[in-house]
């Protein structure tokens, strides 16, 4: 635990947002990386994936359309700059 290789996109980045998508990966995939990440000085965010609408998939490729879809309807925030 104490060697975990971060992806090189986190390098350098001051604030993370962390989402689980539950099952209980969640919590084993997040909170090592929460603590590497605080033990680095970055700041993270956490919150959780909640997706429905996702009868009738039946493959990972079926899902992504789901959410490719779903981010097609929410409209996009303006960029803020951090902190705000």
């Amino acid at each position: 635990m104490d060697r975990l290789q971060l992806p090189s996109s986190l390098e350098g980045q001051g604030r993370v947002l962390l989402a689980g998508a539950g099952g209980g990966y969640d919590v084993y995939a997040t909170l090592p990386l929460l603590a590497a990440l605080e033990a680095r000085g970055v700041e993270v965010v956490l919150t959780n994936l909640y997706l429905r609408g996702l009868e009738g998939t039946e493959s990972i490729f079926d899902v992504g359309d789901v959410i490719e879809a779903f981010r097609e309807r929410v409209p996009r925030r303006a960029a803020r700059s951090i902190p705000h």
